[in-house]
């Protein structure tokens, strides 16, 4: 696959077939279970819900309905989800802060079983069972020096390229354009602090190269997420986007027409586990040993805002939450330097005052 976006998968074109069947239809009566499953996941793609959003759905509810065996999901009750989640907790040894994205997506199915199915009770909310665990840390962050190098290698070796290397101009031009794209997608993620669904959603309406910004759109409809904001860029960063906006428009695919960024070689979508692949990539040219993975940049992103001196209603802003409780309390990590530099400024028994 090589994270090459393709044909709508085959859940997808399930999922138009059921649209087409039981559009307007009235649910009410419906007993099959697999019916209301499709009709749900129509309902998600028509309010806007992103396809990787779909597709945890699809797989969730999914093994849920399976795990039924035939009984009607019109006498669920809400033994019959505890045992579920229970059954996920000790038989498949999942983690017990992620098995409440079992019982989410179940409560968001069910939700909307209540309001077109009218079903009166939804059998996932007010569980007996624990099912809020704090989050495991997790906020890796890439040094200063870490970040320059990472950035910087694709550059580094677009210019050891030579013509020799390549058999043909076209293959020599594919790995230009490539190492390009990979630099600008770097400089991006630790510039901007954009989420790696986001990056790949870009669309060329989003560039503004005269305003120097770009404007980023929500990923799904969850309340803490600003509808749509703006992030800034440099010059250069600009120069460098329009560079490679126009190397590839003679590849460009009927799926990404409006897309800024795309494959050179069959001029297709990017997947957004592509940004994983790349950050892996190059962090291993410059010698990072660890475990490393694309959301790390964002992390990185906000924690450096913080230690520049950024308040909090400017780092809300530009990290595109509604809420500041949510910026402080998923992305801000601070480091032992700047707790040492707080305690310097602010501690009411400094050197020289007693």
């Amino acid at each position: 696959m090589g994270g090459i976006v393709g044909r709508p998968k085959k859940f997808q074109r399930e999922i138009e077939r059921h649209r087409v069947l039981y559009e307007g239809r009235d649910l009410r009566r419906v007993r099959n279970n697999w019916v209301l499953y499709w009709r749900f996941l129509a309902h998600l793609t028509t309010i806007g819900y992103r396809p990787r959003t779909i597709e945890s759905y699809y797989t969730r509810v999914g093994k849920f309905i399976r795990r039924l065996d035939g009984k009607s999901l019109r006498r669920v009750r809400k033994s019959d989800v505890e045992q579920y989640l229970d059954y996920h907790k000790r038989n498949r040894q999942q983690v017990a802060y992620t098995v409440r994205y079992e019982r989410q997506a179940l409560a968001m199915f069910f939700r909307w079983m209540m309001g077109f199915c009218h079903m009166k009770v939804n059998p996932a909310m007010g569980l007996r069972m624990r099912m809020y665990y704090h989050q495991p840390e997790k906020m890796d962050l890439f040094s200063k020096e870490e970040t320059v190098a990472i950035v910087q290698a694709p550059l580094r070796a677009l210019e050891r390229i030579r013509i020799a290397y390549f058999p043909t101009e076209w293959r020599r031009q594919e790995m230009r354009y490539r190492l390009t794209m990979h630099h600008l997608l770097m400089k991006l993620l630790f510039s901007t602090g954009m989420r790696p669904c986001e990056i790949t959603g870009l669309e060329v309406d989003d560039f503004d190269a005269q305003a120097l910004r770009l404007r980023v759109r929500n990923k799904g409809r969850q309340q803490y997420i600003v509808t749509d904001r703006h992030v800034f860029i440099s010059l250069r960063t600009a120069e460098q986007l329009g560079e490679l906006l126009r190397q590839s428009q003679a590849v460009r695919g009927a799926d990404s027409r409006g897309r800024l960024f795309v494959h050179y070689r069959g001029g297709s979508p990017l997947a957004v586990n592509l940004l994983n692949h790349v950050v892996k990539k190059w962090a291993g040219e410059c010698g990072i040993a660890r475990n490393v993975y694309a959301y790390m940049t964002r992390y990185t992103y906000c924690t450096r805002l913080v230690e520049g001196g950024a308040d909090l209603y400017s780092l809300r802003k530009l990290m595109g939450h509604v809420q500041p409780a949510v910026t402080l309390k998923h992305y801000l990590k601070l480091t032992p330097t700047e707790i040492r530099k707080e305690w310097k400024q602010f501690n009411p028994l400094a050197e020289g005052t007693t």
